[in-house]
């Protein structure tokens, strides 16, 4: 009786378990790598981040002075030196802010990579449903057709999260739309505590 029983839990557990991974029977994988928000893309250089917000926001000469000089900077233990890490800007009432992390393998001719883009409106209900739309239209059905809101698009499906949040997605929640690859940030930041471990000699 008690074998019985410890094989019924056994099945039980399986079958649970593989329910607890399946797929919605209408997820969809959507490779994001050749996605763009206002131009940008995941992987872009930093002058070609500046050509593309240049032109999509139609810039002028001063103004994209002005979002040069908003790019904040930090040390690399990677190339030795200081990259830009961030870029962030407003124009008709959309905020931008780009995140960089440095290439790997490195390239001095190229330093950096887009890594994550953040595209913001004032959060209003109007706004929500227009940025919405507007993904929707360019991006087609998001992963999970299910959501009404909180929209994800992305090729690695997570059970709990819908996308696996170590893997590029886009994701939209109320009046943002992010598009981010986390394994550019890992790979940087996973050399960079390398490069700091140390060997202690008593």
């Amino acid at each position: 009786m008690k074998y019985i029983f410890s094989v019924f839990l056994a099945l039980s557990s399986l079958v649970l378990n593989s329910y607890a991974h399946a797929k919605p029977p209408n997820w969809r994988s959507v490779d994001v790598a050749g996605f763009d928000v206002a131009g940008v893309k995941l992987g872009m250089s930093y002058d070609q981040t500046l050509t593309a917000v240049a032109e999509h926001f139609q810039f002028s000469p001063t103004e994209i002075k002005q979002v040069k000089a908003s790019a904040i900077y930090r040390y690399s233990l990677i190339t030795k030196d200081k990259q830009p890490s961030t870029l962030r800007f407003a124009k008709d009432k959309v905020t931008m802010e780009i995140t960089f992390s440095v290439r790997l393998p490195v390239d001095r001719g190229n330093p950096v990579a887009v890594s994550r883009i953040h595209y913001g409106i004032p959060s209003t209900k109007e706004n929500t449903a227009s940025l919405k739309n507007a993904a929707v239209k360019k991006y087609g059905s998001p992963s999970d057709d299910r959501r009404q809101s909180n929209l994800m698009w992305c090729a690695h499906y997570n059970q709990i999260s819908q996308c696996e949040l170590t893997k590029p997605r886009l994701a939209l929640v109320a009046g943002s739309l992010v598009l981010h690859d986390p394994t550019l940030d890992e790979a940087a930041k996973a050399y960079e505590q390398n490069q700091l471990k140390a060997k202690p000699n008593l």
